[in-house]
């Protein structure tokens, strides 16, 4: 709403106004932010590398755990990002339950301070839960061409409006 924007505003002033280095995840991200300094504010993109394929993704350990498992499935299903309560455990146990033909692939490192021990029941639990760690980010694209379908179980709370999706 408004008054929000307002008070988003009001703080990104202030915050601009003493931080040492300003950076911004994107150009259009960038721009907004010219328009509330006269500072210098840094580029700095997260995410994959899209224009680059990693060449050797065939010895990558992750890739060989994605590619045996999903052998015995007729779909599968991916999440790749960082792993904590934001994930809906609920709904990934009552879609993974009413899919069993379809592998669930968690890629990723557990955030630090959000153990979400429903999901950790689900990778233990259930057969076609499962969990693979991080992986370089050069190699995201090439990984992900593995799937059948990319996923982002979010639960959205009180205060949010959404997620910050990369994928």
């Amino acid at each position: 709403n408004e008054k929000e924007r307002k008070q988003a505003l009001e703080g990104y002033k202030e915050i601009l106004s003493f931080a040492d280095l300003i950076s911004a995840n994107s150009v259009q991200s960038c721009n907004h932010m010219a328009q509330l300094t006269e500072r210098k504010i840094h580029l700095v993109k997260n995410g994959v590398f899209v224009e680059q394929t990693a060449n050797q993704t065939e010895s990558l350990m992750q890739l060989e755990q994605i590619q045996e498992k999903a052998r015995n499935y007729r779909n599968c299903a991916a999440y790749v990002g960082k792993l904590g309560l934001r994930l809906d455990a609920d709904l990934i146990e009552t879609v993974s339950r009413a899919c069993p033909e379809t592998l669930f692939v968690f890629i990723g490192s557990y955030l630090k301070g959000q153990i979400n021990e429903k999901l950790i029941s689900l990778f233990r639990e259930e057969n076609n839960v499962i969990h693979i760690s991080a992986i370089p980010s050069a190699y995201v694209c090439s990984v992900c061409r593995q799937f059948d379908m990319l996923i982002i179980p979010h639960s959205l709370g009180r205060f949010e409006n959404g997620g910050d999706p990369l994928k």
